[in-house]
């Protein structure tokens, strides 16, 4: 048997990722937080049934309260709202209704106020709805308001506020210096009974976080022409924007590059000028988060095309005492040293047929029924590498020597493994039996992927790709005679 082995490609490429918030020309966004909300308002006017049976009561209000008072409690970042309790006395007819209901609508808000920050601007404020378990007859919305100087009203946009990350948006008018704008949230329905407000549920606010886990990508070379991806699929609060970069520029959809704004950057054909450092900014709404660079590596065609094996011609004609620096013999398996040694009998019978690559070849026969013969080394891989392998095979026939007989079988395997030892992938080439042609060397080469149970077909192809979480990989030409 003739093992030959190419390894393609050597290393494997590693995606980055750089990720920044942003700010584009007059586009501003903001994210609740308790630093930010630090104003209280709280407004009101008489329900229907106030001013229909008690019209001398009646007259709507507003004014500057705690944060407190309205109620509007954070927890560390998280914000809780919900209905106003602390305008609630009992007798009291403008307050409260014969009934023991609240008198009169409030409207309570917690926000912010700046003047003449988002001047000329489109304003998003953006946060993550925990829960909303708000009664019927309450409910609770994000507002941005614009106001010109001297609190002139110039409009508001507002949104309810539901489970889930959600934004509001507001394209401010006034372009002057003293421009007002108040963003925050705010809770309306009657004035709340304090014994009986828990009943009454509440609005659960936090900050949107930008929280990206990169995909596990390792380091990769590709060689020279061949194509390269990077792929990041981060986590978080989408949705994400993505700018790739090669070493800090910016690319552009054009010539090898393609999805240079998407989540997977494609370079094809790559060539020496594309090697280097590659990041990618991944942005949503707000915040920032900076993770690995990588780089990519190109190989020259002349360098990829070494092979990876040691002693793949089985030229030391010497067994290795471990796996890792050479061939481990397992079983019966021999060396042979001349060009035309293919026979026990008579090794001058077929002088044409002549070793490949070198003068030396491995023989590798039957230990007896259901044995399993060869040789085996482990090499160093990371996840991601490509390579192609290749074996020859040989069997005289029975002038000569020892041909195949029955089901026996040889065939080439390159397994790869985890960095505990555990099998991920085992690829094989097709099996050399007895019905291949005797007296010929007939190359053989590793097409099938099979999972760690060696029977699921995983998939087909002349390329052999190591997975993920691989840290070496194991070359084996073996021989299997089951019944002989």
């Amino acid at each position: 048997m003739k093992l030959h082995f190419k390894s393609l490609i050597k290393n494997v490429l590693a995606a980055s990722i750089l990720v920044c918030g942003f700010r584009v020309a007059n586009a501003q966004t903001v994210t609740f937080s308790s630093a930010n909300l630090t104003d209280a308002y709280m407004s009101w006017a008489p329900t229907a049934y106030t001013v229909a049976n008690y019209p001398g009561d009646g007259g709507s209000g507003a004014g500057t309260w705690s944060l407190a008072a309205l109620p509007a409690v954070f927890s560390t970042n998280i914000l809780t709202i919900g209905p106003n309790v602390n305008t609630y006395a009992a007798g009291n007819t403008y307050w409260v209704n014969p009934n023991g209901t609240g008198a009169n609508q409030m409207d309570g808000a917690v926000y912010n106020e700046t003047a003449g920050t988002y001047v000329s601007a489109t304003v998003t404020f953006t946060f993550n709805v925990l829960s909303n378990t708000l009664a019927s007859g309450y409910s609770a919305d994000a507002f941005i308001k614009d106001f010109g100087p001297g609190y002139a009203y110039n409009g508001e946009q507002t949104v309810n506020l539901t489970p889930g990350v959600d934004s509001v948006t507001y394209p401010l008018t006034g372009a002057s210096s003293g421009e007002i704008v108040q963003f925050g949230f705010e809770v309306i329905g009657p004035n709340a009974n304090p014994a009986t407000v828990a009943s009454l549920g509440s609005v659960v606010i936090a900050p949107v976080q930008l929280s990206i886990s990169p995909s596990a990508l390792t380091s990769l070379a590709v060689v020279a022409g061949q194509n390269a991806s990077f792929t990041e699929t981060p986590t978080g609060d989408g949705p994400f924007k993505y700018q790739w970069q090669l070493n800090g520029q910016n690319l552009a959809n054009a010539n090898e590059f393609s999805g240079v704004t998407s989540n997977v950057l494609t370079i094809t054909g790559a060539t020496a000028a594309d090697a280097g450092t590659y990041t990618v900014n991944v942005t949503n709404a707000v915040g920032s988060n900076t993770l690995a660079n990588g780089s990519l590596v190109i190989v020259p065609l002349s360098q990829a095309q070494t092979n990876y094996v040691i002693d793949p011609s089985f030229e030391s004609a010497a067994f290795a005492p471990v796996s890792a620096v050479g061939w481990l013999s397992y079983g019966g398996t021999a060396f042979a040293n001349t060009n035309d040694w293919y026979s026990q009998f008579d090794p001058t019978a077929n002088p044409d047929v002549s070793v490949i690559n070198g003068t030396n070849c491995l023989i590798e026969y039957s230990g007896g029924p259901n044995s399993y013969t060869g040789v085996f080394q482990d090499r160093p891989a990371l996840p991601g590498q490509i390579y192609t392998a290749s074996a020859w095979f040989f069997t005289p026939d029975a002038n000569l020597g020892y041909p195949l007989v029955n089901s026996a079988g040889a065939s080439l395997q390159v397994q790869f493994y985890n960095s505990s030892g555990g099998l991920i992938w085992d690829y094989v080439s097709s099996s050399f039996t007895t019905n291949n042609q005797e007296d010929k060397w007939v190359q053989l080469q590793v097409t099938n992927k099979y999972a760690n149970d060696f029977v699921t077909l995983l998939g087909t192809g002349p390329l052999i790709v190591s997975p993920p979480g691989t840290a070496s990989m194991r070359i084996q030409p073996g021989y299997h005679a089951p019944d002989a």
